[in-house]
């Protein structure tokens, strides 16, 4: 039955490849300053009988907050497109197109900026558009798609570079939908092994312009950048 309509719409749409830009603790933006960005991420993941794969570009808008002279948090917002290519080990193969998203969060700096040390919070999500694809002659849906993710930085300052890293925790889901069966399925939770992760990175300043690469470890290895400009 179309191998079992398409491996159970490829294992219970455990589809959304997410994996957002976390940073280090503290911010550039100055206090009721924007800040504006663009950045990349690239995901991977290992799920049963699943592999993933997501390019990720966008823009980010934020702005600072906290005290006069010194911003301790930053709200953000960021939108841009996602594909999503999906394998299973029992040959199907999903490709979907790049397909807008929308996200935010926050960060927040608990130390003060003038010691070399910074622990923070960063707490996010994000929503996707619907990606669609054929396989073997199934025509699959993927939507409903999101995440919320928390993480803790904990960095050091050694001017002009910032190394951090800390532990993510996350949830994903989505729905699935397989042709004209109309097969329904939601990731019940079953998406990567826990949903737990690790991420570590570096930032360089510029004057007013940081630049960030990140790698993150969940069931797979992911990577991504983004370069800001405080106003």
């Amino acid at each position: 039955m179309k191998k079992f309509v398409v491996t159970l719409v490829l294992l219970l749409a455990g589809t959304p490849a997410m994996a957002q830009h976390i940073g280090p603790a503290s911010t550039t933006a100055r206090d009721l300053k924007p800040i504006v960005g663009v950045g990349y991420d690239y995901y991977q993941a290992e799920w049963e009988g699943v592999d993933v794969k997501e390019n990720r570009p966008y823009v980010q808008v934020g702005v600072g907050g906290g005290m006069a002279d010194e911003a301790r948090y930053e709200l953000y917002l960021r939108l841009g497109a996602a594909d999503l290519t999906i394998n299973d080990h029992g040959g199907n193969k999903f490709n979907g197109n790049f397909q807008p998203f929308a996200g935010g969060g926050v960060k927040i700096n608990f130390l003060r900026s003038d010691i070399p040390w910074g622990l923070g919070l960063v707490a996010q999500g994000a929503y996707f558009g619907m990606w669609d694809d054929e396989v073997n002659g199934v025509k699959v849906k993927i939507r409903n798609a999101w995440e919320v993710e928390g993480a803790i930085p904990l960095e050091y300052k050694f001017k002009p570079f910032t190394v951090y890293a800390g532990p993510v925790f996350f949830h994903e889901q989505a729905q699935g939908t397989a042709g004209a069966l109309g097969v329904v399925v939601k990731d019940n939770h079953i998406t990567e092994d826990n949903d737990f992760g690790a991420f570590g990175g570096i930032a360089v300043q510029f004057g007013d312009m940081r630049l960030e690469a990140e790698v993150q470890q969940k069931s797979d290895t992911s990577f991504g950048g983004l370069l800001t400009y405080s106003y």
